[in-house]
């Protein structure tokens, strides 16, 4: 059995990991959900969200704390048709 080339191997595992990316992040969201500050971390930091407290000396308004984010996220209406 001879070895596959690099770049057809590295396609080959690139197709899996997109293939099983969304059964991977559903199960991540799960273990957030029980309680897993790394997995939650993980999550937000994968979906760009910047939860780090910012200085406030440089808080110009535009930069909110975290408690600030997750009271407007979790207060906000559900966006879609309605």
């Amino acid at each position: 059995m001879s070895k596959p080339e690099p770049i057809a191997l590295e396609q080959e595992l690139a197709q899996l990991i997109r293939q099983s990316a969304p059964e991977i992040v559903k199960r991540v969201i799960d273990k957030a959900r029980d309680g897993s500050y790394q997995h939650a971390k993980f999550l937000f930091d994968l979906a760009g969200i910047d939860l780090a407290r910012r200085d406030e000396a440089d808080d110009d308004g535009e930069n909110e704390s975290l408690a600030a984010f997750l009271r407007r996220e979790l207060t906000a209406p559900p966006e879609g048709p309605g």
